[in-house]
Order: C-alpha cells, then sequence, then structure tokens
C-alpha cells in the first residue's frame, strides 16, 4: 500500500533470477536521473529481500563519466540464476 508500493516478493525474486543475482552478487546500483533515487530505492529492496551484497554508487553515473573512469559499451547477458527470497522482518 502507498505511493510507491512494494512488489510481490516473489515476483521481485523472479526478476532477480532473470537479471542473473544470486546471493554471492556484488550489485552496485546507480542512477542517471539526478537524484530521482532510484538507485537508493533498489539497494533498500536488495536489503529488504535479504541480498546483502548491494551498494549505491556515490555521485551516480554522471560523477562516473565525469571522473573519466572506464566505462563498456554494448548490452551485457547473464545467466539466470536462482534467487529466492521474501520480505525481512526487522
Amino acid at each position: 500500500r502507498g505511493r510507491h508500493p512494494l512488489p510481490d516478493a516473489e515476483a521481485f525474486s523472479r526478476c532477480l533470477s532473470a537479471w542473473g543475482i544470486a546471493p554471492c552478487t556484488l550489485v552496485i546500483a546507480y542512477d542517471a536521473m539526478g537524484g530521482a533515487l532510484a538507485a537508493a530505492r533498489l539497494w533498500w529492496m536488495l536489503r529488504l529481500v535479504g541480498h546483502d551484497e548491494v551498494a549505491v554508487l556515490d555521485g551516480g553515473w554522471q560523477a562516473w563519466l565525469a571522473a573519466g573512469l572506464p566505462v563498456e559499451t554494448g548490452i551485457e547477458t547473464r545467466t539466470r540464476r536462482s534467487f529466492k527470497s521474501g520480505w525481512r522482518s526487522w
């Protein structure tokens, strides 16, 4: 419920599995929307389902590019993984 409801935990797990994310996969979240908070929300959602191997790129994509750090072009494909989870209750 609310303005930005969470997806169903099983649906989110299926999405993470399709993206090739497993419990040992380090996820670096970033956005290019100048503070839209999408990266922070993904970090929070991953932590909420028990995935602690996640970080947010400080400054986002723009800061990475401005620093002249390496980038790759193209589409990365990852093998489907099995990600099973449920929402944590802290």
